[in-house]
């Protein structure tokens, strides 16, 4: 894989930190670094500094006595989609893409997109009640749209200052960008109101801002537990409730509004969806993706070997789990790896399941067999369990049609 880093003919923080890593990624073999001519402005005067100088770091003239980069002059227009795979952007103005000729050009967005575009970004979610987090995403023509990559809220703690918060944010951003050939592939359709674009904020909101900063805090601060271990570089969405002794690996990405319970272990290559409760002693190895809503009752077990040995290493042997949104694991139960639980499926306490699982299904024993179908409220349809029927459910009316064996909501 060959990058291409676009950046100025100056020293840049930013550039310093994405080249640091890029360097030891045994997948890039040749790092490009195209400088453009740095415009010197005023300096503002801001009542918050959301984000590191960046004249701070080295020039990438330095950077670039490194074997694996290489650096060249550029104007912003000339086509060098020849030497390179992928664009990321580390510092730039407004871009004609043609430069590229389809290439991705990638970039991290400190503002959660569409709901918050243009410059100050960080500054502006806050000012307006909105989620803070970062966008990686494919650029095009206009400003802070284009293919979303990943969304990545940044956590919100109760000792947070609003500058302790900035400097994670940043980080966040570092880190997403350093990971992007992990999903360079992946395009997400989020339904998220889009705003208009901001300009810099002015010394008058930002004085409003830092009025509103503990009331905005207070709404989408994160609750951990002192004894909580979290790794740099996992991704931890806003109201969460992480409790004793939780270990959160690095690489591992949480949504929202989620609990873990006490003695929860969480993995790298792990994504929790909105909404999850985990209760106490559970761990969530690599390869396990659960949806939004999901409820892991307490010490249940995931497996992510089908037959392990003590003295095999079967790393490369992880098989994929996947968790449907509003699924039940009841307390005990265990999830051979390699399955799929369909959605609102529903898993007794103490079942073996192996096999993969229907959506709305009611599954019991070991070897787990269906046994029924539950509604999304949760309780037991009278319905049989093949052949076409219809039933409404007692607690909220909403309507399961049953037809050839498959259940689903009207």
């Amino acid at each position: 894989m060959r990058i291409g880093i676009l950046t100025y003919d100056f020293a840049h923080l930013k550039t310093e930190q994405l080249v640091s890593r890029y360097v030891s990624n045994t997948r890039i073999k040749k790092i490009n670094l195209y400088t453009s001519p740095y415009l010197h402005r005023k300096k503002r005067k801001t009542l918050i500094q959301h984000r590191p100088d960046m004249s701070t770091g080295l020039h990438p003239e330095k950077l670039a006595k490194h074997k694996k980069v290489n650096i060249e002059k550029w104007d912003g227009k000339r086509n060098i989609s020849s030497h390179c795979d992928v664009f990321i952007i580390a510092g730039s103005g407004i871009l004609d893409i043609s430069f590229a000729s389809g290439k991705p050009i990638i970039n991290a967005h400190p503002g959660i997109i569409p709901i918050t575009r243009g410059l100050d970004s960080f500054k502006w979610a806050i000012y307006n009640g909105d989620p803070l987090g970062n966008t990686l995403h494919v650029i095009n023509q206009e400003i802070d749209k284009g293919e979303i990559i990943e969304i990545r809220y940044t956590p919100v703690f109760s000792t947070d200052t609003i500058n302790t918060l900035a400097d994670r944010h940043y980080e966040n951003e570092i880190e997403m960008l350093s990971n992007v050939l992990d999903m360079i592939d992946i395009r997400i359709s989020p339904k998220k109101l889009v705003k208009p674009a901001k300009l810099r904020m002015s010394n008058n909101f930002e004085a409003s801002l830092l009025e509103k900063f503990n009331l905005w805090k207070s709404k989408y601060q994160s609750e951990v537990h002192d004894t909580a271990i979290i790794d740099n570089g996992s991704g931890i969405g806003l109201g969460c409730r992480i409790w004793h002794w939780v270990h959160i690996c690095s690489g591992a990405k949480l949504g929202s509004n989620i609990t873990l319970g006490q003695n929860v272990f969480v993995a790298n290559n792990v994504i929790i969806g909105d909404g999850c409760k985990i209760q106490n002693n559970v761990s969530i190895y690599d390869n396990i993706i659960l949806e939004e809503a999901v409820f892991c009752g307490p010490s249940m077990v995931f497996t992510n070997v089908y037959n392990p040995r003590s003295l095999i290493d079967r790393k490369e042997s992880y098989l994929p789990t996947l968790i449907k949104k509003g699924a039940t694991l009841g307390a005990n139960c265990t999830i051979i790896c390699g399955v799929t639980i369909g959605e609102y499926a529903f898993i007794g306490a103490g079942a073996v399941v192996n096999v993969d699982v229907k959506p709305y299904a009611l599954m019991v024993g070991v070897a787990a067999k269906q046994i029924g179908w539950m509604s999304e409220f949760g309780e037991q349809l009278d319905i049989p369990l093949t052949g076409n029927a219809e039933v409404n459910c007692a607690n909220t009316g909403d309507k399961y049609i049953l037809n050839n064996g498959t259940l689903y909501k009207e």
